[in-house]
C-alpha cells in the first residue's frame, strides 16, 4: 500500500511538471506594419530571443509563433530598425517597425536641387561626398574626383599654382565644340569657361596662358555632395548644354542648435625633384667649332669652353623655387527648427614652383534657410569670390624654351 502511494505521488508530480511546461508555451499571433504609412510588411523575421525558434510574416504581415509569457521576440527587416518586444500576458501582439534613416535616406540631387531616392531613379548616378574631396587636399578640388567616378577623365593643363583642369565624361564627343560637362550649383547652372581655356580636342597642346576654372572658385569646405550625371540623363534634365554630362554640386546649409565656430587649415610645401633632360656636352656652333651666333648645338665641347673663360650655368636647377600653399577656413553656423544660418570664410595663398606664379583667393559665403510654412521654405545665399592669379607663359612662348637654351 505504501509503495502504491509513492507511485501515485510520483505520477502526480511528473504530470504537474508537464502541465506547467505546457502552460508556459502559448500561441502568439499578430501583425507587423510600417510606422511610416501603416502598410503591412511581409517577410519580417521573428525570433524568440535566446533560442533558435522563430517564424516570418506572411503576405498580409501576420505571424504565429509559440513562446512563453516571459519571452522576448526580436523583429528584424531590411530597411527598418530592429525591435525587441516582450510577449507579456496577451495572446495578440501587433508591432510597428520604424524606417532606418541611414539606409532609406540614400538620396541624390537631380535637376533644380530636387532630392530623390537613388533607388527610385531610372538611370545611374554617382555621388561623391564633399568631405572626400576636402580630404584629397588637391590644389583644384575638382581633381579630387579622379578615380572616384567611372568614365570621368581628369587632365590638369599645367602644374602651376591656380592652373585649370579639363574634365570629360565618357571621352570627347566633339572636335570643334566644347566637351566639358555642365556645372550646376544648388540647382543653378554656372559657366566654367575662362580666358584662353576651353575643352576642345584640338585646343589643348599650345595655349600660351592658363587660368583656373570657375568651378574651382567654390570653397571645397562649402560642398556637401557632388553628383555626376552622364550623357542623355543629364541632357534630359538640363537641356542641350548638358549633352556632355552634368556635375551637380550641393552646398552645405546651417545646422540647428547653438551657434558654433569651426576652423580648419592646411600647409604644404612643394619642390621639383625631376627636371627636364637636355644635352650639356656641346655648346653652340657647327662642326665642333664654337660660335655663339649659331643656334645649332654641334659646336665645341662645353668643358673646353669653360676652360677658356666661359661659365656653365645650371639653368634648369636654378630656375625653379620652393612652392608653398596654405589655406584657412572659418565657419560659423547655427539656428533653430524654423531658420538656420551658415557663414564661411576661406583664404588660400598658393606660391608655385615657377617664379612669379602666385594665386591668392578670398571666398566668403553666407547662406540662410527659413521654414516659412509647412510646405514653403526659402533659401538665400550670398557668395563673394576674389582671385588674384598670376600665371607664367606656356607652350612655344613659355619659360621652358628660354630655360633650356644653353647660356653661350
Amino acid at each position: 500500500m505504501k509503495k502504491l502511494l509513492h507511485r501515485s505521488m510520483a505520477f502526480l508530480v511528473v504530470f504537474g511538471l508537464c502541465l506547467t511546461t505546457w502552460a508556459q508555451d502559448r500561441l502568439i499571433t499578430g501583425k507587423v506594419t510600417s510606422s511610416a504609412d501603416n502598410s503591412v510588411l511581409p517577410g519580417v523575421s521573428i525570433v524568440v530571443k535566446g533560442t533558435s525558434k522563430g517564424t516570418t510574416t506572411d503576405a498580409s504581415g501576420e505571424f504565429k509563433v509559440n513562446a512563453p509569457s516571459n519571452a522576448v521576440l526580436i523583429f528584424s527587416y531590411i530597411g527598418y530598425i530592429r525591435q525587441e518586444v516582450k510577449v507579456g500576458s496577451g495572446n495578440t501582439l501587433n508591432v510597428s517597425l520604424e524606417n532606418d534613416e541611414n539606409i532609406l535616406n540614400e538620396v541624390v540631387v537631380t535637376a533644380l536641387g530636387v532630392k530623390q531616392e537613388k533607388r527610385a531613379l531610372g538611370y545611374a548616378v554617382q555621388e561623391v561626398k564633399g568631405q572626400d574631396l576636402l580630404d584629397s587636399q588637391r590644389d583644384n578640388f575638382m581633381m579630387g574626383l579622379q578615380g572616384r567616378v567611372a568614365g570621368l577623365q581628369m587632365t590638369p593643363t599645367s602644374g602651376t599654382a591656380g592652373g585649370s583642369a579639363v574634365i570629360q565624361l565618357r571621352g570627347a564627343g566633339s572636335i570643334g565644340n566644347s566637351n566639358q560637362p555642365l556645372y550646376v550649383v544648388d540647382g543653378l547652372p554656372i559657366s566654367n569657361n575662362t580666358f584662353a581655356q576651353g575643352a576642345l580636342v584640338s585646343d589643348r597642346p599650345n595655349r600660351d596662358m592658363d587660368y583656373q576654372n570657375r568651378a574651382a572658385d567654390i570653397n571645397p569646405n562649402d560642398i556637401e555632395t557632388v553628383t555626376i550625371l552622364k550623357g542623355p540623363e543629364a541632357a534630359a534634365l538640363y537641356g542641350i548644354e548638358a549633352a556632355n554630362g552634368a556635375i551637380v554640386i550641393t552646398t552645405k546649409k546651417g545646422g540647428t542648435g547653438r551657434g558654433k565656430i569651426t576652423y580648419n587649415g592646411s600647409l604644404s610645401v612643394r619642390d621639383v625633384y625631376r627636371f627636364p633632360e637636355g644635352q650639356t656636352t656641346y655648346g653652340r656652333g657647327f662642326n665642333g667649332v664654337f660660335n655663339p651666333n649659331n643656334f645649332s648645338y654641334f659646336g665645341g665641347e662645353v668643358s673646353q669652353i669653360g676652360e677658356g673663360g666661359g661659365k656653365v650655368y645650371d639653368n634648369v636647377g636654378n630656375f625653379f623655387q620652393q612652392g608653398l600653399r596654405q589655406s584657412h577656413n572659418v565657419t560659423v553656423e547655427g539656428g533653430s527648427e524654423k531658420a538656420t544660418y551658415r557663414l564661411s570664410t576661406s583664404y588660400i595663398s598658393d606660391k608655385g614652383v615657377v617664379p612669379t606664379n602666385q594665386m591668392d583667393q578670398i571666398n566668403i559665403r553666407l547662406t540662410g534657410v527659413g521654414q516659412i510654412t509647412k510646405n514653403l521654405r526659402a533659401t538665400t545665399s550670398f557668395n563673394y569670390i576674389g582671385t588674384n592669379n598670376l600665371q607664367p607663359l606656356r607652350s612655344a612662348q613659355g619659360f621652358l624654351i628660354g630655360m633650356l637654351a644653353f647660356p653661350f
